[in-house]
């Protein structure tokens, strides 16, 4: 495995506001995303800490310790019974709910 010098919070926190890597950083972030989603993988804890940067700007996304895939989630999710507890999951998204 290749070694990754630093983190996305690390790495942002140097650059300014206007500079155009932070643009390319998200695209591929998005794509890495749009990937996993495509393998029907949720990854569940997205963070800076967990998209690492190499010297040449390649992200690679880390830590799938609370990845699961879409079906796994929403088996967990049914099991919740969310009609009674309605008000404490308004942050899950309206297909889970």
């Amino acid at each position: 495995m290749p070694f990754y010098e630093s983190n996305l919070y690390n790495y942002i926190s140097k650059l300014k506001s206007e500079d155009i890597r932070k643009k390319e950083i998200l695209v591929q972030i998005l794509k890495a995303l749009a990937y996993l989603h495509s393998q029907n993988i949720i990854h569940n804890d997205i963070e800076s800490d967990n998209v690492l940067i190499d010297e040449d700007l390649n992200i690679k996304i880390s830590d799938f310790g609370l990845s699961c895939t879409n079906d796994e989630l929403c088996k967990i999710f049914l099991k919740l019974k969310f009609e009674e507890n309605e008000g404490k999951y308004y942050h899950y998204s309206p297909e889970i709910r």
